[in-house]
């Protein structure tokens, strides 16, 4: 929606902006809401809007533990090694679609 906004600037010129975003639930594990400490989820939100920039831009992202993911295991890394945290397979990023050349917005992914 913010892509398909111009905004006017003062002199008549017009400015487009894309807007990207990266977020992580809370509780980060469901049914576990003291596993993760504040620092370590900003962290981990940060990681993923940048996850949606390097997608294309003006899209979101969110890092999330799979169903049924090792809640003791996924401490340990909030803890100690948000690389091992984000490379472990039973974690997901979650991103929109690529823009479709006839819609011309990302779809739900």
């Amino acid at each position: 929606a913010v892509a398909g906004h111009g905004f006017a600037l003062p002199g008549g010129d017009r400015l487009q902006v894309t807007c990207s975003i990266g977020f992580v639930n809370y509780p980060f594990v469901p049914g576990h809401p003291g596993i993760a400490n504040w620092e370590s989820l900003i962290e981990l939100a940060d990681r993923a809007l940048y996850a949606a920039k390097r997608g294309g831009r003006n899209a979101w992202a969110s890092w999330q533990p799979k169903p049924g993911a090792d809640a003791a295991a996924i401490q340990r890394d909030l803890e100690g090694d948000l690389d091992a945290l984000v490379a472990r397979v039973d974690m997901v990023l979650r991103r929109p679609a690529p823009a479709s050349p006839e819609h011309g917005s990302p779809g739900q992914g």
